[in-house]
């Protein structure tokens, strides 16, 4: 699956697009960061979450440690979540 060719389709969908939009507006090429919101996007149909609220709960799970993951990787996929 190439980026461009991945459609967001978890409630936070129509979020995800207008920030990447908006990104790339400014002139960011916002690739690295559009993986990771396409992992969260995957994160929360996998979760069934349903109502597009950054919630504590939402963001305690989606920042736990994930197998094999690097450190610098880890906060990088938080930050995404932050912006």
């Amino acid at each position: 699956m190439l980026l461009h060719e991945y459609q967001f389709n978890s409630c936070f969908a129509e979020y995800i697009d207008g920030l990447i939009e908006q990104k790339k507006n400014l002139g960011y090429t916002y690739d690295s960061a559009k993986y990771t919101l396409i992992q969260f996007d995957k994160f929360c149909i996998e979760q069934k979450i349903i109502i597009a609220l950054v919630t504590k709960e939402l963001t305690e799970a989606w920042n736990t440690y994930k197998e094999k993951e690097s450190k610098s990787r880890r906060s990088y996929r938080i930050s995404v979540l932050r912006l």
